[in-house]
Order: C-alpha cells, then structure tokens, then sequence
C-alpha cells in the first residue's frame, strides 16, 4: 500500500469536493469584480515580497486570477480547465486531486518566499493540470480552432516545451 492510499484512508473526509470548480467559479467572480472595477488583479498576484509585508491573502487569491482578460479565451480558457479538470477528478478520485492541486499551490507559495521579487502567477499549476492529462488520455483529440483535430499528446509537447 503507498502512501499516498495510507493519507487517503485517514484524511480523505478532509478533502474538497469539486476543488476545481470552486477555483474556477472564483476565476468568474475576480473577472466580472475587475469588469466593474472592483478588483485589481496586481493586487491578487503571489508576490514572495507583499507577502512578508503582511498581504497574507495574496497566498490564496492567486488561484483565482483569470488566465485571459478577453471574453472569449476566457470563456474558452475556463471551459477546457473544467473540461480536463473534472476528468482528471473521476480518474483520480477527490482525494488524490486534492492533493495534486494544493501541492501545486504549495510549491508556488514556496517559490515566492526563495524568489521574493518575482510575482507568480496560477498559470503552471492549470498548466500542470494539462499536462496529466495529456499523460493520461494522449491520443483523446480537441479540434484546433474547432476545426482541426489534434492529439492532446502533442498540445502537451509544445505546452511542455514552452515552460
């Protein structure tokens, strides 16, 4: 038994249904807040240096900065995350998500305090996301400006080979 199995028996009642979608419907709230000039996203970014000066919130608003400011990649952007989000979820069970997604955001908290000046954003952990599941599912095809077939396998190459 691994041990990731040994944490989920003992705190599996601790995790967070639907992780990703909380994450997601806070992506569509920050995006019409910032609409309405309620919000801005500087403000949200996880920056090692406002931390240490006392913008503790800064730790978890990160996670829901949208990805696009246009309405449509958007719109776009937060369909495919839930898209790849939620499969990743039924494979994987609850648990296991989980723990992918908050140790994603613990590493990020971890790289801002070693690199304090430089603002990191939740790109790699959606990212990341895509890349399991271009691991998982490599021959499952999205169309290309809904047109093109294309392997999700060699999204994830060039996604992988851009970081």
């Amino acid at each position: 038994m691994s041990i990731l199995d040994k944490l989920e028996r003992k705190f599996s009642k601790f995790c967070i249904p639907h992780l990703l979608a909380f994450l997601l419907l806070g992506q569509v709230a920050v995006y019409l807040m910032q609409g309405a000039g309620l919000v801005d996203v500087r403000d949200q970014v996880l920056l090692g240096s406002a931390l240490l000066s006392g913008e503790w919130h800064r730790m978890f608003t990160f996670l829901i900065i949208p990805l696009d400011q246009d309405l449509f990649f958007f719109l776009l952007g937060i369909y495919v995350t839930w898209f790849i989000g939620s499969t990743l979820e039924k494979e994987w069970g609850e648990f296991r998500f989980n723990v992918y997604v908050l140790t994603g955001w613990l590493l990020s908290v971890m790289a801002s305090f070693i690199f304090p000046a430089i603002p990191f954003h939740n790109l790699y952990i959606y990212m990341s996301l895509t890349l399991a599941f271009a691991t998982m599912f490599p021959n499952f095809e999205f169309l290309l400006f809904f047109i093109l077939p294309v392997k999700v396998k060699w999204l994830g190459l060039v996604m992988w080979l851009g970081l």
